[in-house]
């Protein structure tokens, strides 16, 4: 099934008879959540009438399907001076009519959490990018293929539609995507396995947050970081980094193999190398935030099948620490 289609239209031949409409449609490329989601929109007709996935098909059968992400109509746009529109921007990377890769600012939460109550639309990163999809014409509706941390900035991968989504999202977990993050570490790292093999489980004492774990344990889930180069030439002046115990710092340049939630923070901090400035897992937080940063990500275009590159620049109050050769875009 391509992204790009607005409709999907088929007629069931006689090598289909038996099959049911959605035994049809996953053999087409549709995953069974974006069915679902279709579905309760009402968007499946069957010979112009309204029709339930697990009906059987017979030759002759007209499908057709409305893919449009928002119908004409349906979405009313936002004046940037009303006084509903929030105040924040969004940085954009690289934008085409199927997706947008962001640079994601540390201290604003990709989308609402759990508990929060009446957020305003300028507080998520989501919020401000619906905004954007509804003054766009066409309007879109973002769907976030990742998540970054609150306190982690750089790139982030947004679907313009649920089905250019859905393919992004097969791409992500069959490791096509690839994500490179940079941090600042505590202490002399470069004993650090090129591979680190921990699982993460949550942490039973401290709700929201994680920790290395074996297999055995309750909730316990494979995880994977790759370190690709580490430097450590930097011994900045101790009273910067509040709390740090080494004068040591070095960079780390990372890739996931997995995603878990807080995965680089928890597997660093469980080999004694905490990302500083991180609360959680490591030192008291200097003023400069969490350095952690999402440098780069790389992806075979699910539309065009070219591969796309974005690189999110260093942030300013990184750059004393990083080596020149490493500041070059």
């Amino acid at each position: 099934m391509n992204p790009y289609l607005e409709r999907f239209q088929y007629t069931a031949g006689p090598e289909d008879r038996g099959k049911t409409l959605e035994d049809l449609l996953r053999q087409a490329g549709f995953s069974g959540r974006h069915l679902r989601r279709l579905a309760r929109r009402n968007r499946i007709r069957v010979n112009g009438k309204r029709s339930f996935l697990a009906k059987p098909l017979k030759p002759g059968d007209r499908i057709d399907i409305d893919l449009r992400e928002v119908p004409a109509g349906a979405a009313t746009p936002v004046p940037e001076n009303d006084p509903r529109a929030p105040a924040g921007t969004v940085s954009v990377l690289f934008e085409d009519p199927w997706l947008l890769i962001v640079d994601k600012p540390p201290g604003v939460p990709a989308h609402t959490g759990r508990g929060a109550r009446n957020p305003s639309p300028d507080a998520t990163l989501e919020g401000r990018l619906r905004r954007m999809g509804a003054n766009s014409r066409p309007p879109w509706i973002p769907h976030l293929v990742h998540r970054l941390d609150r306190d982690t900035g750089g790139v982030l991968l947004v679907a313009k539609s649920s089905a250019v989504h859905a393919a992004l999202d097969r791409q992500l977990r069959s490791g096509g995507i690839r994500r490179m993050y940079g941090a600042l570490v505590e202490g002399d790292a470069s004993e650090l396995p090129d591979r680190i093999d921990l699982p993460i489980a949550p942490d039973p004492l401290r709700p929201g947050r994680y920790r290395a774990a074996s297999s055995g344990v309750s909730g316990a889930r494979p995880a994977v970081t790759r370190i690709l180069s580490r430097r450590v030439s930097f011994r900045p002046d101790r009273s910067g980094f509040e709390g740090q115990t080494s004068s040591a710092v070095s960079f780390l340049e990372l890739s996931l193999e997995t995603g878990r939630t807080h995965q680089i923070r928890v597997h660093l901090s469980a080999l004694g190398h905490p990302v500083l400035g991180d609360p959680w897992y490591g030192n008291a937080r200097p003023g400069t935030g969490l350095f952690l940063h999402a440098r780069r990500i790389a992806l075979v275009h699910p539309v065009g099948g070219n591969e796309v590159l974005v690189t999110s620049p260093w942030p300013e109050s990184w750059k004393k620490w990083i080596p020149d050769a490493l500041l070059a875009p």
